[in-house]
């Protein structure tokens, strides 16, 4: 999983603190990362902001209030985690109007940051528990590459290579994340951080399973694999 992040602060100097507590944080835990540092909220459209996963914002601007974009984000893109940083303390009261992951005081930066990421981070790596033989392992989400229902059970195609359990697709699907899984047929779930090509009704994924794509609507399905790939691609 590649991990896409904004900071947004009109100050250079705060930007680059801020930066560079995250690339710490993320080259200690061997996570990949995408960063980009805006001056203004109103210079990151819209569909750059679909692609983001975590946004530091700060609430004030000149001419402009942090908070008003922060309620435009949530309402457009309730998944990313948003997470305020700013000098003003008091100014958690304001930003409570809106739903955010997390306030940080830059006074207090080295201190509260890594908290932040790592709770953020944990969550949107979640594990999960799956048995093979008389073997219970914990497998991080991101290295689930594909899964299928055969007969009564459900398996698990890994990176560790292949767990099965008795269950339904349904209970399945309801403990991923659903912004990188995605069922593109009855019987299968693609993690898409794993799709190497796309073919007109398959894909290929990093273990070199083949897929096969069959749903009511496959333009639509292939539009939004095309789109998540060129997410991984995006700097």
């Amino acid at each position: 999983m590649i991990y896409h992040i904004a900071i947004i602060d009109d100050d250079q100097f705060d930007r680059t603190l801020i930066s560079n507590y995250i690339n710490d944080f993320f080259n200690k835990h061997e996570f990949k990362l995408s960063i980009i540092e805006i001056d203004d909220p109103k210079k990151l459209d819209l569909e750059s902001i679909a692609l983001l996963d975590i946004v530091f914002l700060d609430i004030e601007f000149p001419n402009y209030n942090g908070i008003n974009f922060a309620k435009h984000l949530y309402a457009k893109f309730p998944r990313t985690k948003l997470v305020f940083i700013s000098n003003q303390n008091e100014l958690i009261y304001e930003a409570s109007k809106v739903n955010f992951y997390d306030f940080i005081r830059k006074s207090k930066i080295h201190e509260e940051i890594n908290d932040t990421l790592l709770r953020i981070t944990s969550e949107l790596n979640q594990i999960i528990i799956l048995h093979r033989a008389d073997e219970d392992r914990k497998v991080f989400m991101k290295d689930i590459i594909w899964i299928e229902v055969f007969g009564n059970y459900i398996n698990f195609y890994t990176s560790y290579g292949k767990f099965s359990e008795r269950n339904t697709l349904k209970n399945i699907q309801k403990e991923l994340p659903s912004s990188n899984f995605k069922k593109i047929n009855k019987a299968f779930i693609i993690n898409m951080d794993h799709i190497e090509s796309l073919s007109k009704d398959s894909v290929v994924l990093s273990n070199g399973d083949s897929v096969l794509i069959n749903c009511r609507n496959i333009s639509q399905l292939k539009k939004e694999i095309l789109q998540y790939i060129e997410r991984d691609s995006w700097l």
